[in-house]
């Protein structure tokens, strides 16, 4: 006799750079030992695949895993693990005064992609020539990981961050040029310039929650932003 088969829940949510609906399903033992074993290898590059992997699978194939951005993949694994593991999770938080770590419990239903509405994806650089910027996806910042340092990775997120270039005459599609051509624009840039594309990297949406809390030790309010995929394994 066959041993029974048990009925898995699906839920509804959304991707957050397209507002898609989304269906999925809670990941399951198989799939968490994938998680762990990626997370404990401390590799960027293997986390980052292992939760491409996982979404690919709980969404049923449905989602395009290669036009996913960062803040997409890092929303949509919050909700699979919510539904997967619980609603809540606790993370240490030291104070801002006395530096006490205070153990902070909070729902994973609460965090949410602060999506900035007056983002401007068009940099002027100087008169007439200037960039078009665009969110990276997935692959892209797989490709900047491994053992870049920290200045190469990211000069590569500027790279891949970079859709267009253009002057008052013509429109260059960045992916068209090779990375050789595309460097030394950048690195002809000055730090005034460079510093509006870094702006706008600064300023992309993340998904992320604002925590506030008393600290147990010395009784100071805090108020923290928490945000990255390490904070919500």
């Amino acid at each position: 006799m066959a041993l029974p088969k048990l009925n898995t829940p699906k839920y509804y949510t959304k991707v957050p750079s397209t507002g898609a609906d989304v269906e999925f399903r809670p990941y399951q033992v198989r799939e968490e030992k994938m998680l762990m074993i990626a997370s404990e290898s401390q590799d960027e590059r293997q986390v980052v695949g292992a939760m491409k992997d996982l979404i690919d699978a709980c969404t049923f194939g449905a989602v395009d895993i290669t036009k996913l951005t960062m803040f997409d993949l890092e929303y949509l694994f919050v909700k699979l693990r919510s539904k997967s593991v619980g609603e809540s999770t606790t993370i240490g938080m030291k104070c801002k005064s006395c530096e006490h770590k205070n153990e902070i419990k909070f729902s994973l239903e609460d965090v949410y992609v602060n999506t900035a509405e007056d983002l401007n994806s068009t940099i002027e650089l100087s008169d007439g020539i200037g960039v078009t910027m665009k969110y990276p996806g997935i692959n892209d910042v797989m490709d900047i990981g491994g053992d870049l340092s920290d200045v190469d990775k990211m000069m590569g997120m500027v790279r891949a961050s970079i859709d267009t270039i253009y002057t008052s005459e013509e429109v260059f599609n960045v992916k068209e040029q090779s990375t050789k051509e595309v460097d030394e624009f950048i690195d002809s840039l000055t730090s005034n310039q460079f510093q509006k594309i870094r702006e706008y990297l600064e300023d992309m949406p993340t998904a992320q929650i604002n925590l506030n809390f008393d600290c147990e030790n010395c009784g100071d309010k805090n108020e923290h932003v928490v945000k990255g995929t390490a904070n919500f394994f």
